[in-house]
């Protein structure tokens, strides 16, 4: 694995409390139950698998890792990213080109188009869709914009932006 394969989900803080936990800055579309078994990135892209064993989480998060040494060379280091792989991150599909080509595209219970096409920019499946207005657009197939796939549909969320560009 290549740190290219790696998805930031977030930041250490450099303190460390008396009971061991970071201060953990979650990214904007973090999820906490991704949480368990990250890669500790540091600036100088020195790289560390470590468990993630305790998360607490009152007006900001800190987590224990199972690696003190680390935990330390983080607060020492500063600034240390806290990532997982992409395919961890993103929805799994098929590599199966033809299963996603003319699919409906449905969001928020109207069909907006279908799929065109589907490629990999070797970091996640990326759909293209023709728009009922003519117009094409690319989805990335991450759980940020993919709602759920079924046999004839792929529901879609938050893609406004992605639409009006």
């Amino acid at each position: 694995m290549q740190i290219s394969d790696l998805v930031s989900i977030g930041k250490l803080g450099n303190t460390i409390d008396k009971e061991g936990f970071l201060p953990f800055k979650p990214n904007e579309f973090f999820q906490p139950e991704l949480l368990s078994d990250v890669f500790l990135v540091f600036k100088d892209y020195r790289v560390r698998y470590v468990s993630v064993i305790h998360i607490l989480k009152n007006k900001v998060f800190k987590i224990k890792i199972d690696d003190l040494d680390s935990a330390k060379e983080a607060i020492k280091d500063g600034n240390v990213k806290v990532m997982l792989p992409q395919k961890q991150i993103g929805v799994k599909i098929s590599e199966d080109h033809e299963q996603f080509v003319d699919k409906i595209v449905v969001k928020r219970n109207e069909v907006i188009g279908k799929v065109i096409d589907i490629f990999n920019n070797s970091e996640y499946n990326v759909l293209i869709v023709s728009l009922k207005n003519k117009h094409e657009v690319m989805i990335p197939v991450v759980e940020q914009f993919i709602d759920k796939i079924e046999d004839s549909a792929i529901y879609v969320k938050q893609i406004d932006e992605l639409i009006t560009l």
